[in-house]
């Protein structure tokens, strides 16, 4: 970073640190060439785009004296739009920079805080709308973690030729005009340069639209829309062709349990393949749409997620299946949402005794140990795109496609509580692998997540994949994602050795 004498700013801003306001009468105005403010030091002129004035760089310090300001330095910045637009926080080329970005340092440890009003002075004619301007930046943390994030126009006071905002922290801002709206703030890690990562191993074009896939030793079963796919399975040769097994509906979630395949097939039910003959899927009448599926540890009841179908004998939520006869429970359908407002089921998992189940707007958590009902024991609200969970060491994790993964508290089921979120645009689904989350997106991407801290997740690291992915499934050492029409990539986890 190039960082400039303090009573001197390459650049269009007025900074106000530790709570003091900009007040000088001249500011956001051009001085003439025999201005004598105090304040100003001697810098090159630039010229604002559009514009045939000079604009004249500068700091100015309330009430004249420059020592309220000894512990911070300001100073000119490299523009930082193209990497946190395109890479970090995925919004679309055609952002229109509004001034030159600054670096805010301090010379002395400063807690964040005390950097508490930034005002960015933008010359007129410099863009050509106020509509959708944001301030960028890319911040540093006292814990020494990097982030870029975006401060959405809500959050700014924006006049004629400034805009005032509250930074994040100490780092580098830019105000810019996004080609999109967007009404939310949004930060996201910047990626470990060393570390655990993720490499791609192979692929495999399957035959129909991959949508999950489960692992049984040498043998890979893939829900693949109209069927199951049966592959061979091995670390060194990869997947390659075994046999299909035809289904019905729409197959897009796939269990193994107790030596059987399960799968939820849509407005079709529930399927399932016995391992003993497994040329066939025997198909179970669901009374919905299904969704999610899971069973229970003692192998004696199945669990679905469903979407209610419009009458009364086919509601929204959790239904009870005997594993053995295959017959739904329907009086032990547990509801999502309330009485008035029943929400449809979109995942399920189970630990134990207490199932919990995923609507778009919520989770909640279900007691199943008694055999004529399934009672709600608690419930945490989510942003509306909730379609995916995970239970990972007595915490459940949310993927929701709007916003990212959000970390819950577990251990009493009865009272679910927030730990922490993460934003990770257009996220689809979650897996793990000891202390990591790994995510896959709307974006063709895998991102690699440390959760040792649920509080504070990270991400570590992304690969881009060739297709867009369906789902995610960790099996031992070896990652797989599904990929619909482009088949399934098998990556692994690489963690670097000490020297």
């Amino acid at each position: 970073m190039k960082l400039v004498h303090r009573r001197t700013l390459a650049s269009l801003f007025c900074v106000a640190a530790l709570g003091i306001a900009c007040k000088n009468e001249n500011f956001g105005k051009t001085p003439s060439s025999n201005n004598d403010n105090k304040n100003l030091a001697p810098a090159e002129a630039t010229k604002a785009p559009g514009s045939e004035k000079e604009i004249i760089p500068r700091v100015e310090y309330p009430g004249g004296d420059p020592s309220d300001f000894t512990n911070f330095e300001v100073g000119e910045e490299a523009s930082i739009a193209t990497d946190i637009t395109g890479t970090y926080l995925s919004i679309p080329k055609g952002i229109v920079e509004a001034g030159k970005a600054i670096a805010i340092r301090t010379k002395e440890k400063v807690a964040d805080a005390a950097v508490q009003a930034v005002k960015v002075v933008i010359p007129k004619n410099a863009v050509p709308s106020e509509e959708n301007m944001v301030v960028l930046y890319h911040m540093t943390s006292e814990k020494g973690e990097s982030f870029y994030g975006l401060i959405p126009k809500k959050d700014l006071e924006i006049k004629e030729n400034s805009v005032t905002f509250h930074p994040k922290g100490l780092g580098v801002y830019q105000a810019a005009v996004l080609p999109v709206l967007i009404t939310e703030p949004r930060q996201v890690p910047v990626l470990a340069a060393n570390g655990p990562r993720l490499k791609l191993l192979s692929t495999y074009n399957t035959t129909g639209i991959a949508q999950d896939i489960v692992l049984d030793g040498a043998t890979a079963y893939v829900a693949d829309g109209t069927g199951v796919e049966v592959l061979n399975w091995s670390p060194a040769a990869g997947l390659s062709a075994n046999t299909r097994v035809a289904g019905t509906g729409n197959i897009n979630s796939i269990l193994l349990a107790s030596r059987r395949i399960y799968v939820a097939a849509g407005n079709a039910g529930l399927g399932v393949i016995d391992l003993a003959n497994p040329a066939t899927m025997q198909m179970a009448d669901a009374r919905g749409v299904t969704n999610g599926i899971a069973v229970a540890e003692n192998f004696n009841n199945i669990y679905l997620t469903q979407e209610g179908s419009g009458d009364e004998e086919s509601p929204a939520g959790i239904s009870r299946f005997d594993i053995q006869q295959l017959q739904p429970s329907y009086e032990t359908t547990g509801s999502l949402g309330s009485e008035e407002n029943p929400q449809n089921a979109y995942a399920i998992q189970i630990s134990g005794t207490v199932a919990y189940g995923l609507s778009r707007t919520g989770l909640y958590s279900f007691d199943i140990t008694q055999n004529d009902r399934i009672n709600q024991m608690s419930q945490i609200p989510l942003d509306g795109s909730a379609e995916k969970l995970l239970f990972h060491a007595n915490r459940i994790y949310t993927a929701e496609k709007s916003t990212g993964i959000t970390a819950v508290d577990a251990i009493n089921p009865a009272a679910l509580s927030v730990l922490g979120r993460l934003a990770l645009p257009q996220v689809l689904d979650i897996a793990a692998s000891g202390k990591y989350l790994i995510a896959v997106d709307a974006l063709r991407k895998v991102s690699l997540i440390d959760i040792a801290d649920p509080s504070h997740p990270l991400v570590l690291n992304q690969l881009t994949l060739a297709g867009l992915p369906t789902r995610v499934r960790v099996f031992g050492d070896t990652i797989f994602v599904t990929m619909g029409d482009t088949g399934v990539a098998v990556l692994a986890l690489e963690t670097p050795t000490a020297p």
